[in-house]
């Protein structure tokens, strides 16, 4: 396991308002993706990878989904950091983009800064199934303040369980009631509840079970490497349950793929042969292979 720079902590949480600087963040950040674009890292990898941010509540605007679609030129670390940004924890803050002659400065946006787009689309599945063409999503949700509220179906249900998820949904009903009724809520609470952190009913999610030691001041602290083994023990043991329906979700997305590039070679082929028989030179681009999963 490659070890990362660790940014310092700030002890003075309850004076400076902040927990992790921005620029130590950043720093650490470019040991592990350097200064490549959203663009650039799609182009390298074939992965696509989205992030979620958010103007602050302040700020007149909405949550954007950042991607090599929507911000080829902005950088993944300055759109992770952004990610993270939590009241307390960082500061939001601008985003960095590239420019043509290789050049880094700060990103177009007017003057807006960004942070944590869970405070008002934490699951952007309709920005995805439009930009990606999904319909199946697998959503893993491990946000220390959503998952301790989260139902998770696939595990044994006690009475004293049943007990917490009435009283839990009792609260949360009567949240949106007054936010509906006439908007008692502040902006902040209003959009945490207003808003669903699991996939639908048809999707596949997957809960962390989180210890209590988990949800102290470790989630503000950068975790070790036996840390880090244990929660991706803990995320591949939560992710047991599903394997089956993984498993015919992605068995149905190849074959797909796998058709349609068979019938995109046909057609290739066919309209080769025709610009042969009529002796027209030149030949016909290849067709584009299938996106990595």
């Amino acid at each position: 396991m490659c070890q990362t720079p660790r940014f310092p902590m700030r002890h003075r949480h309850l004076f400076v308002f902040q927990a992790v600087s921005r620029d130590d963040f950043l720093s650490a950040m470019h040991s592990l993706c350097g200064d490549a674009t959203f663009s650039e890292a799609f182009k390298r990898t074939g992965r696509h990878v989205s992030l979620t941010i958010a103007t602050p509540a302040s700020a007149v605007g909405s949550a954007s989904l950042l991607n090599h679609i929507t911000a080829p030129d902005v950088l993944v670390r300055s759109a992770v950091q952004a990610s993270c940004a939590l009241p307390g924890v960082m500061r939001p803050s601008a985003l960095l983009s590239k420019g043509r002659d290789g050049e880094i400065a700060p990103h177009e946006s007017a003057g807006l800064t960004f942070r944590d787009g869970s405070f008002q689309n934490d699951i952007p599945i309709a920005a995805l199934a439009s930009q990606f063409n999904s319909s199946q999503f697998v959503v893993s949700q491990v946000n220390p303040h959503i998952t301790p509220f989260l139902d998770d179906r696939t595990q044994p249900c006690s009475p004293l369980y049943r007990l917490q998820r009435f009283l839990i949904n009792d609260v949360l009903s009567r949240l949106q009631y007054y936010d509906r009724k006439g908007g008692y809520l502040p902006t902040e609470l209003a959009n945490l509840v207003a808003q669903h952190y699991v996939g639908r009913p048809t999707d596949v999610n997957i809960f962390p079970a989180p210890t209590l030691g988990d949800l102290t001041w470790r989630v503000f602290s950068q975790p070790d490497e036996a840390g880090t083994a244990r929660f991706i023990r803990g995320g591949q043991a939560m992710a047991w349950p599903h394997l089956k329906r993984l498993t015919l979700q992605t068995q149905l997305e190849r074959t797909m793929r796998k058709c349609a590039t068979h019938l995109e070679q046909r057609q290739a082929a066919a309209a080769q042969e025709a610009r042969r028989s009529k002796g027209e030179p030149g030949e016909t681009s290849p067709p584009r292979s299938p996106d990595r999963l």
